[in-house]
Formats: structure tokens, C-alpha cells, sequence
């Protein structure tokens, strides 16, 4: 249950003008509850779960670099993934060891929140980290009798000083919207994700102007996608009527998939770089 479900008069994001409220920090986001609607047992709590969570920023490099206390990620990477993990109650030191163990290039695994953490991962050599989660969700599930929801962000590349903060900042949210909706999804791409944002008009600026500065990067790379939709992702299709050898073809689709993160052989990814031309 969220602090929101709890809360029907708490006001997301902006500070309302008018009237007395209680401020918390959630999934980096700022939640303002009405005071006259608190108990001072209320008040007391929500006050120690605030200060916890500034306390913790300031302990974990990371953390404090996605909340915005640092500007330099205290890790140079030149292709870095962010995994977000929703779980029912606090990860135990156990959980912690065996989910950083999954996986060979976890950089860090900081808690958002005592229900969300974060793993950060170096993709410099690409690890395919939703297969292995995937498989491994069941058994985690039922060894550590708690349920969890995945949500596999973009594999960035080419990220400098506060550059993946703004990533961070839209997928993060993107995940809380998305949980809000569609909270029976036990694991989400970031293809998917901001797919169901586009389409419900939910912000995503930072998102959408890094991906049409790769597609613009590119040479022809607004004719590839265009012509690859309206061939239903048939590549022989494409690639004859854009005058190109299929391997051409091929190996555009290859950089573009190294620059962006994205692979337009995918429906998802290829669905949301053709909307977001159309917006041009």
C-alpha cells in the first residue's frame, strides 16, 4: 500500500499554496501531506522515515549523486544500466549479498527507499541482466517468502556529470506511475515502460530528448525507423526500398542499438522511436 493510498489528500511534486503541509521524500520525488489530516504519531513517523532517508543519501556516494548532492558519479562509466527492484519490506543483508551476486558488473546496489533499490550496473560489456533475473525471480521469491517487481532501465551511453541523474529522474518516477497502474507486472523493459508512458502522456523529458538526439545523431536514422515500422520490422522489406544491402541495414540497426540502448528489431523499441519522430 502506498503513502499515497494512505493519504488521499497528498499533492505530488509542487508545494500547493494554500493551507498547512508535512513534506517526505519518495522515490526522489517530493510528497506534501496536508497536516490538519495527521495524528502526532503520524507526524512523528513520517518525520523519522524523512530523516532516515537523508541520512542514508548522504552515506551512499551514489545515492547521494542521484539525489543531487553530487554532480560526478563516483564511478566514471561509459555504459551504465539502472535496474529498479520493488520489494514488500526492507532487503536483509542476505538478499542484498545474493541479488549483488547475480550478477558480474554490479557497481553498487544503494536503497532508494526501504521498499526500492537500486541496482547499478556497468554495461561497458554488455550482460543481458533481464534474462538472468528473470529466471532466478521464482527462486528468489519463494527462498526469501517476499514478492518483487523488476523495472530494467536503458542501457546509457556516453553519460557526463548529471546526465544520468535526469535518466535516473524519469525512469524512476516512470516505475511509479507505472506501478500505480500496472502494479500485476512482475517485471517491465524500459522500452515497455516508456512505451505506456508516451502513450498515457506522462513526462519523460530527459528520456525523450536524449533518444531523438541519438536518432538524429545518425544519418537516415528518422528514414530507418519510419520505413522499418511501416514494414512490421521486416528487415529484407526495408532495406529494398531504402536502396541498401540488408547487411547495411543490419549494421545501422547494430550502432544504433550501441549508441541508444535500443534494439529496433524489437517491437517495443521500435514502436517508441517511431512515436516520438511523429511528435517532431
Amino acid at each position: 500500500m502506498s503513502i499515497e493510498e494512505i493519504f488521499p489528500g497528498a499533492v505530488l511534486g509542487q508545494k500547493p499554496v494554500e493551507g498547512d503541509w508535512v513534506s517526505i521524500e519518495r522515490h526522489n520525488q517530493v510528497i506534501y501531506l496536508p497536516a490538519g489530516e495527521l495524528t502526532e504519531r503520524e507526524r512523528y513517523l513520517l518525520g523519522m522515515l524523512d530523516e532516515e532517508s537523508k541520512d542514508t543519501s548522504l552515506k551512499d556516494p551514489w545515492l547521494a549523486y542521484f539525489l543531487g548532492e553530487k554532480e560526478v558519479m563516483p564511478l566514471d562509466l561509459s555504459k551504465v544500466q539502472l535496474v529498479y527492484i520493488e520489494h514488500q519490506f526492507p532487503f536483509s543483508a542476505e538478499l542484498v549479498e545474493l541479488m549483488e551476486g547475480l550478477l558480474a558488473n554490479v557497481v553498487a546496489m544503494p536503497n532508494l527507499t526501504p521498499t526500492r533499490s537500486l541496482m547499478i550496473l556497468d554495461q561497458t560489456k554488455v550482460l543481458d541482466a533481464r534474462v538472468i533475473i528473470e529466471d532466478l525471480l521464482p527462486t528468489i521469491e519463494s527462498d526469501f517468502a517476499m514478492s518483487l517487481t523488476v523495472a530494467f532501465g536503458n542501457t546509457w551511453s556516453n553519460v557526463r556529470g548529471s546526465d544520468l541523474q535526469a535518466y535516473f529522474a524519469d525512469e524512476n518516477r516512470l516505475f511509479s506511475d507505472y506501478l500505480m497502474h500496472r502494479g500485476e507486472t512482475q517485471t517491465v523493459t524500459f522500452a515497455s515502460l516508456a512505451l505506456w508512458a508516451l502513450v498515457n502522456q506522462l513526462a519523460q523529458p530527459s528520456i525523450k530528448k536524449k533518444v531523438l538526439q541519438q536518432i538524429g545523431s545518425m544519418e537516415d536514422m528518422s528514414d530507418v525507423i519510419t520505413r522499418l515500422w511501416q514494414e512490421h520490422g521486416n528487415l529484407m522489406q526495408t532495406a529494398q526500398h531504402l536502396f541498401i544491402h540488408r547487411n547495411s541495414l543490419q549494421y545501422k540497426l547494430d550502432k544504433f542499438q550501441s549508441l541508444s540502448g535500443l534494439n529496433l528489431k524489437n517491437l517495443d523499441d521500435l514502436a517508441y522511436c517511431y512515436l516520438l519522430i511523429q511528435e517532431i
